[in-house]
């Protein structure tokens, strides 16, 4: 595992690709060498499960390596159950417990240093979710998806709704044009993308959501 010193927060806690689609189209055999971003470890280790011949993992932030490296123990040490709850998958009251089983085995002391310092975030969201990118479809969840006491209608109503709908009343196409464009603006705009990704990263026509 190879890192500069670049970057110094938390971007994804896990990885947002489709790995199975990753498999299928590199077609992976055991005598290939795969280079691999590591990002939080979810696809490079999708590449190893296929047996290469060996698989390397590269990132300019080394949080993205810290996430890797306490990924691969928490695979050696952890049963399927346990590994489901230190993700965050599952509820869980003893992430930290699940923590101190895997600490002494990883790779990097840096590893250590890392997670040590973020206890009480994973405590509440499991490693899998204290990402940059976690927090920012927390918030999506929170300040635009409606309260769960309207969310079943709501998401029937945005399902069957379209721009070009014919049949719904004038409400209805009002409300359904506010809908779109809050989730608009919240996924797919500049400014808000900031919340989620490096700005460098996310390039944005604004004029999308005007």
């Amino acid at each position: 595992m190879v890192h500069l010193q670049t970057f110094s927060s938390l971007r994804y806690a896990q990885c947002w690709e489709d790995a199975d689609i990753l498999l299928e189209g590199l077609d992976i055999n055991n005598h290939d060498v795969c280079l691999s971003i590591a990002s939080a470890g979810d696809n490079t280790l999708a590449m190893l499960a296929k047996n290469p011949k060996r698989v390397i993992a590269i990132d300019l932030n080394p949080t993205q390596i810290a996430c890797l490296d306490l990924r691969v123990s928490a695979y050696q040490h952890l049963s399927y159950q346990e590994l489901l709850e230190f993700m965050g998958s599952r509820p869980s009251h003893r992430r930290l417990a699940l923590y101190q089983k895997c600490r002494d085995f990883v790779r990097l002391e840096s590893t250590k240093t890392f997670w040590d310092a973020h206890i009480e975030n994973f405590e509440c969201y499991g490693i899998g979710g204290i990402g940059k990118f976690e927090n920012y479809f927390r918030l999506f969840r929170k300040w635009i998806l409606p309260p769960d006491s309207i969310k079943k209608n709501h998401s029937k109503f945005f399902l069957k709704a379209n721009r070009t709908a014919t049949n719904l009343p004038l409400s209805g196409k009002l409300e359904y044009k506010k809908v779109e464009r809050a989730y608009c603006l919240f996924l797919f705009t500049q400014s808000y993308g900031r919340l989620g990704k490096r700005s460098l990263l996310f390039y944005v026509c604004n004029r999308f959501c005007s």
